[in-house]
């Protein structure tokens, strides 16, 4: 029974995924700024986490890409306003 996620498929995740495009970085900023005003309590996320998870789980979808909330994250960190 083969798995629909193994070894190759993370190494090249890994490999492929770690250079960020300007799509990629556009697609960090639109998100953050899409879900920013929905941390806190009583809303959709808890906290900036969990705003993270999601703008990583989006980004596989709609771009095919993974990375983690962390590496997402600390981009956004790094970038120039």
């Amino acid at each position: 029974e083969s798995s629909s996620f193994d070894e190759n498929d993370e190494l090249h995740a890994n490999t492929k995924n770690d250079e960020w495009s300007d799509e990629t970085t556009r697609f960090i900023l639109d998100k953050y700024a899409d879900y920013l005003e929905l941390v806190g309590p009583m809303k959709k996320f808890k906290n900036k986490k969990v705003m993270w998870m999601q703008i990583a789980k989006d980004m596989e979808t709609v771009l095919g890409i993974q990375k983690t909330y962390k590496k997402i994250a600390t981009k956004d960190d790094s970038i120039e306003p």
